[in-house]
């Protein structure tokens, strides 16, 4: 037992202890070396929890800690209350009253006995998450380091010992919550997550940022509020018992009731909330004014992977309900409607928010379908996606940097201006949505698990085609320039700490891919097997044509290869044979332009204007009000998964 405290003291209390460190001495030196050491332990944690953890869950108990959780968890709420007095938020005071007075009776009043419940649990499914955590969220902190040293040289706020312990806390957050089995710690760990992206949207203290903050909050605090009801159901209906959360999964706590299909209903409200689904998504959006990493970690290993974790780790408690298809509905609907929006958007940081609340839709789409394939895409996802995400979005914020600009549109010439960038976002890019990375293959498994529900499959390939669409529009800026830019273009170096964390996660996008035989067998399966054995027994043959190996020549390796040689050849062969770049006359308001490396022409009364392209965006159609019938319909269609409760 005593290898599982030290465990958990790496994966929860290192972190914390390592963000007070950071606020308490603000000195760079003191926040590199803390740094570095929480990522090395929680990576080295991260891969003997994986080889260490076997078929059975592990089960830990801190009954001694229950009074403090209670503590914290009031504290949060207090704050947010506070928070909404200042403000004077009036919507968000009643929602921090409503659970602060839910959470109260519920622990003093009804005061249930949960001594018979583990406060922590550790499985296949909850290996995955911290591995994500733990690999990705180090990674982002590392990045962190170097670009939160140059935003503080232009905003010159003198918070970053305040932002690194609130992101810091975060990846113990986070850990806290993927363990958690008893409901009211996991509860706390959720709050736990909306106060650290609170604090951290908010970090530049700007009106924006404050007003975006807010509104993340407030958004949140609409899920806390579901979690409440859920928690109050359960403890009023079940006493202690009802606080386990393997319990509710696993089916233990009697026959499915109309409350006990409520609990789940108000859970997944709460994940949809975390993950920015229709009509939530608006807070994700408005968390792009926070620098960067924020937007990194909440877009890759915490936050929304928070929301689509409880999806995930529901599903076998909503399997066969009604329930379980207006949550696929739900999904599928919000992959679509993110995917159009992302078309119509210039700045790169909203097509990645865009993009990330298309993906999670579709995570919860396949958790909602609630097969074992569409459950074995949901965690693959889960997987690939925060690898690209993490890596696109620190991609971004270097360019932002060295360029001024997040528009698409000022990322033209980025191959010359940027050649190594351009590299690591093309890479990024292409394990978005093309054939050989693992983000196509979970796609084409959650497409192939939908092929029987035609409402899910269309919205599926629309979206899917949607995406295709926005990635190739922002790929061909990159790697297109003005007509002789070459040469009158330096080249910008990138920092080491860029190059360290975006290549590694480069890298490990790749390898990942050409390794999803590995990922298939050792990680995913694994995670989902206890909850259906025969049906992962019997389908385990048929995932050898994504790539699994089980024999000496597998099924799907011949091509899988080919595929890889194939694109590194696209990405190597431009370096070691620099193209020749064609340079044409452009034509421009009757006037010919005899020298276009000058990104110069004769415009309007004989003066000197910037040539400039420019790209569709649809801006007709894909715009706020486009936005606000999307809302309508997803307000119904959690309006219809709150009515099925009572059927």
């Amino acid at each position: 037992m005593q290898e599982w405290n030290t465990f958990i003291l790496i994966a929860v209390a290192l972190p914390i202890v390592a963000a007070l460190l950071n606020y308490i001495v603000p000195r760079d030196g003191v926040r590199k070396v803390s740094v570095f050491i929480t990522t090395i332990l929680l990576v080295a944690s991260s891969i003997w929890l994986m080889s260490r953890i076997g078929s059975s869950p592990v089960y830990i108990d801190y009954q001694w800690a229950d009074k403090i959780i209670l503590v914290l968890d009031l504290a949060i709420l207090v704050y947010v209350t506070y928070v909404a007095i200042e403000r004077k938020h009036i919507t968000l005071f009643f929602l921090g009253i409503l659970q602060l007075a839910g959470i109260v009776y519920l622990e003093m009043v009804v005061h249930p006995d949960a001594s018979a419940i583990a406060s922590l649990v550790i499985d296949r499914l909850s290996v995955v998450m911290f591995l994500v955590v733990a690999i990705v969220g180090s990674l982002i902190c590392i990045y962190a380091l170097k670009y939160m040293e140059e935003h503080e040289h232009h905003v010159k706020s003198g918070r970053n010992g305040r932002f690194f312990l609130w992101f810091i806390i975060f990846l113990g957050a986070m850990n806290g919550l993927i363990f958690s089995n008893n409901l009211f710690w996991l509860y706390f760990f959720w709050e736990c997550t909306t106060l650290c992206s609170f604090m951290l949207i908010g970090h530049d203290d700007t009106e924006e940022a404050r007003a975006n903050s807010l509104r993340a909050l407030f958004l949140n605090s609409i899920g806390g509020l579901a979690m409440v009801g859920g928690l109050f159901i359960l403890v009023t209906q079940y006493g202690g018992a009802g606080v386990s959360l393997m319990s509710l999964v696993n089916g233990e706590l009697g026959v499915m009731t109309a409350g006990l299909v409520a609990v789940l209903a108000l859970f997944s409200l709460g994940g949809f909330t975390k993950a920015a689904q229709f009509p939530f998504q608006s807070w994700l959006l408005g968390a792009m004014v926070a620098p960067t990493p924020v937007s990194a970690l909440l877009h890759s290993s915490t936050m929304v992977k928070a929301g689509v974790y409880m999806l995930v780790r529901l599903a076998p408690a909503y399997q066969g309900l009604l329930l379980s298809t207006v949550i696929a509905l739900i999904g599928a609907f919000t992959f679509f409607a993110a995917s159009l929006m992302a078309v119509g958007e210039e700045n790169g940081k909203r097509v990645l928010a865009y993009s990330t609340i298309a993906n999670l839709g579709l995570i919860i789409a396949c958790a909602g379908i609630n097969t074992p394939l569409s459950l074995t895409a949901a965690v693959l996802l889960i997987i690939f996606h925060a690898v690209s995400k993490a890596m696109l979005f620190m991609g971004v914020g270097a360019i932002e940097h060295t360029l001024g600009s997040r528009n698409i549109e000022k990322m033209e010439g980025l191959a010359v201006k940027m050649p190594g960038m351009a590299v690591l976002m093309g890479i990024g890019v292409f394990t978005m949505f093309l054939p050989p990375f693992g983000m196509l293959f979970a796609k084409w498994a959650g497409m192939e698990a939908a092929v029987n529900q035609p409402i899910l499959l269309i919205l599926f390939v629309a979206a899917s085609a949607l995406t295709a669409l926005f990635w190739a529009k922002w790929m061909g800026r990159m790697v297109t320039s003005l007509p002789g830019e070459e040469k009158i273009v330096k080249p910008a170096r990138m920092s080491g700490y860029y190059s360290f964390s975006l290549g590694t996660l480069a890298a490990g996008a790749v390898l990942l891919s050409l390794g999803i035989g590995w990922v298939l067998r050792t990680l995913v399966i694994p995670a989902e097997m206890p909850w259906y054995p025969q049906a992962f027994a019997s389908l385990k043959g048929s995932l050898v044509s994504l790539g699994a190996s089980g024999a000496a020549l597998p099924i799907g390796v011949f091509p899988l290869v080919l595929l890889f040689i194939g694109v590194a050849l696209t990405v190597v062969l431009p370096l070691i044979f620099p193209p020749r770049v064609p340079v044409g006359n452009i034509y421009l308001s009757g006037a010919n332009i005899d020298e276009p490396s000058s990104g110069q022409f004769i415009g309007v009364m004989d003066t000197t204007s910037e040539l400039a392209l420019g790209g569709y965006y649809y801006k007709n159609i894909i715009n706020e009000k486009l936005t606000y019938w999307f809302n309508i319909v997803a307000i119904l269609l959690i309006a219809l998964m709150m009515g099925v409760v009572a059927l």
